[in-house]
């Protein structure tokens, strides 16, 4: 049965929390200093509106670096979402709607934008109804995505925030890979989240329009093909290595 529940986004402290109520660690030493590693970043971030920098702080680790990399990938990545859903609305691909506000909302939570995120949710409650209310949610949406990119806007660009977040970055893309190909090994459909995940740190190692086609694959359920593109992506990646 299910002893207890992890929520998304996932909270890292929260995570190893709960789950230290139930397992003893066998070097309990190594997770007390990787804490203490991470706490002693000094580093201040500005207020940015519509966001909630403890929260997205936590999905992060603690470490600041590496969450002002999250934010300027949403920022790049989601600043032409109406752009795209309009497109989406006008294409013949069964779900693209769906999917680009599920991104949305996952990526949204990753980096604290709360009020996008449950904008998000009422937006996919709103079209599974098919509520005559949509557009309305749909703009507000558009207004509260808005704050968030325009916020965001001061923040330097691509290129030098990839320079600061170096190493971590590789080791997380490492480790999303992995748990990707065993989720999709076990015909798993949570690889959609983290397929997200992976959408938002990438480096310029994996091609996206391969990570694109990936993820219609998983949310198709073909994921013996999945894992064909995968091993792609692995290939590319170990090749710019």
């Amino acid at each position: 049965g299910m002893n207890d529940h992890i929520a998304k986004p996932i909270n890292v402290e929260d995570m190893f929390n709960t789950i230290a109520r139930w397992v003893t660690p066998a070097t309990p030493d190594r997770a007390a200093a990787s804490k203490e590693e991470t706490s002693g970043e000094t580093q201040v971030l500005p207020d940015f509106p519509g966001i909630n920098a403890r929260a997205g702080l936590a999905v992060a680790q603690g470490n600041i670096k590496l969450y002002k990399k999250l934010l300027i990938k949403f920022r790049d990545s989601q600043g032409d979402f109406m752009n795209e859903y309009q497109l989406a609305q006008e294409s013949d691909e069964a779900g693209l709607q769906a999917r680009l506000v599920h991104t949305l909302k996952g990526v949204a939570g990753n980096i604290g934008a709360t009020q996008v995120q449950e904008a998000c949710l009422s937006l996919e409650k709103g079209a599974s109804e098919s509520n005559d209310d949509t557009r309305v949610l749909l703009r507000n949406l558009a207004e509260t995505l808005g704050t968030v990119i325009d916020g965001l806007a001061s923040l330097e660009n691509t290129k030098q925030s990839n320079m600061m977040a170096g190493q971590v970055e590789l080791e997380q893309v490492d480790s999303l890979l992995i748990r990707l190909r065993s989720l999709l090994e076990d015909d798993d459909a949570e690889a959609t989240d983290v397929i997200e995940e992976l959408e938002v740190i990438s480096d310029s190692s994996i091609n996206p329009e391969l990570v694109a086609q990936l993820s219609r694959m998983v949310g198709q359920y073909n994921f013996d093909e999945s894992l064909e593109v995968l091993a792609r992506i692995e290939s590319d990646r170990g090749k710019n290595e």
